[in-house]
């Protein structure tokens, strides 16, 4: 999508200048010409054709669903009309169920607003709206990490939404608006349960957000791996919150991404003993629509991958924490943040589950040929035309995380550190983080653990700073151009 869902035109079979509104105290010389000119009448002093107008909350806050009941004929067209007390508006088309209701659903409404609306309809060349009435969306729920806007910048940002996680106590699938505040929400409040990705689904339709137990990820001490505990699913909900399904996804973890033809890929733990201990190591999984499941890559099938680090700490290989498919390649990327080292990335074949290659690292197959630090225990990633940016976490020695870009030509297998950022004063991040291109070039960044969201404008100057309260951390990041599930 190309626009906001909020500044989007009805898909008309009628011309746009139907929909213009006149005062039925008037009749002007103006309006005479639009009628001569052919346009309908747009008459609001007839009796009202509109029965049982009304609007209710959803289970999400800020979605309004608006219904009513039309006598007589069926109009050519029906829709809704919502108008702030800021005098913002939106129009959105109905839809007619077999019981002759007709229903629009409104997102990307603020919080604890009010809103007025109104249903109208077109119908034998005139144009007829209900009273107009009211009703007030939800506040955000306590319960959810409180976000503030702790400094706004000189750069200009990018139009758009972004979906994320803020996570406390309990984790909190959100997306933001431009203006920084929450539009859509959902809580999942089990405890024992983390969520650190959350993603809009292929149709546009439902959010999707991983939700794992963390104690799965590591062996114990006892040597338990972690499959007693190793919950792990997958949520589907709805972006009006009337529907939710669950998918297990056993001993998956920190991330997952979602194919076009709706295949779900995730990250696993993968334990196996080796010389008397307990090792844990990952694989990509897929979960197809049908509920197939296929695996795609394990590390154990490539014990060079991580021959100089093993084991590294704890009894954990250098740990996957960061997954995503190129499509045009038809291959995934995975972000191995070693613990205590350096890190690497590793691109695999999708269609035969092989290593292409390795990016870092001492068994990197590109050749970095400039960088002022090599990058470690880096997390999310965006793979860009011809390089890769990411958060880089960094050292605990360092204590300066960063989001840093490198050039990356597979035919040389060479790449070069092109553009780097760090946080002022330097913040680090010991788990999560994330930095993603935005299409017009600026850049957002997860600070993770430290619970920032920066975003940039394409020059890196900074256009908005939001923090979370004490103790709350964000997720990995998708920006989105608008919710398109309204019909």
């Amino acid at each position: 999508m190309s626009d906001f869902a909020a500044r989007r035109k009805p898909n008309l079979d009628i011309p746009w200048w139907a929909r213009w509104t006149f005062p039925s105290s008037r009749f002007s010389p103006g309006l005479l010409v639009v009628v001569l000119m052919g346009a309908p009448s747009c008459r609001e002093d007839i009796i009202s054709p509109f029965d049982e107008v009304h609007a209710f909350v959803g289970d999400i806050g800020t979605m309004v669903t608006v219904e009513w009941v039309i006598s007589g004929s069926s109009p050519q067209l029906s829709w809704v009309e919502v108008t702030g007390f800021d005098g913002s508006e939106r129009t959105v088309d109905a839809e007619r169920d077999a019981d002759g209701t007709y229903r629009a659903r409104v997102f990307q409404l603020e919080p604890n607003t009010p809103y007025h609306y109104q249903a109208a309809m077109f119908r034998d060349g005139y144009i007829a709206r209900s009273a107009q009435k009211t009703i007030s969306t939800n506040a955000v729920p306590q319960v959810i990490p409180e976000l503030n806007v702790e400094e706004t910048g000189s750069g200009v940002g990018t139009d758009g939404l972004l979906l994320t996680v803020l996570i406390s106590n309990i984790s909190c699938p959100v997306i933001l608006d431009a203006n920084s505040d929450l539009i859509w929400w959902y809580i999942q409040d089990d405890e024992d349960l983390a969520a650190t990705r959350a993603l809009l689904s292929s149709d546009g339709e439902h959010v999707l957000f991983n939700s794992f137990n963390v104690d799965a990820v590591f062996p114990s001490e006892e040597g338990d791996t972690g499959t007693e505990v190793g919950e792990s699913y997958i949520y589907k909900v709805s972006l009006d919150g009337s529907e939710i399904s669950v998918l297990e996804t056993p001993m998956g973890h920190h991330d997952f991404t979602q194919l076009p033809d709706g295949t779900l890929a995730y990250l696993t733990a993968e334990f196996q003993e080796h010389e008397g201990q307990l090792v844990r190591g990952d694989g990509v999984v897929e979960l197809a629509p049908d509920g197939t499941v296929t695996q795609i890559w394990s590390a154990w099938d490539d014990p060079e991958l991580y021959s100089s680090w093993f084991p590294s700490q704890d009894f954990v290989l250098p740990m996957a924490n960061a997954l995503e498919y190129v499509e045009s390649e038809d291959a995934y990327y995975v972000s191995l943040g070693q613990i205590i080292g350096i890190g690497t990335f590793v691109k695999i074949d999708r269609g035969t589950g092989e290593p292409v290659w390795l990016l870092g690292g001492e068994t990197s197959d590109i050749e970095i040929l400039s960088q002022e630090r090599e990058f470690s225990h880096q997390h999310q990633f965006d793979v860009l035309d011809n390089g890769i940016l990411m958060f880089d976490n960094g050292l605990e020695i360092d204590m300066d995380s960063r989001a840093v870009e490198y050039s990356l030509d597979q035919h040389s297998m060479q790449a070069e550190q092109v553009w780097s950022y760090h946080a002022e004063p330097a913040l680090y991040t010991y788990a999560g983080g994330d930095a993603s291109r935005l299409p017009e070039g600026g850049t957002v960044i997860s600070w993770g653990t430290a619970g920032q969201l920066d975003e940039l404008d394409p020059d890196g100057q900074l256009v908005r700073r939001l923090n979370t309260q004490l103790g709350a951390a964000t997720g990995y990041l998708q920006w989105l151009d608008g919710l398109a599930a309204e019909p």
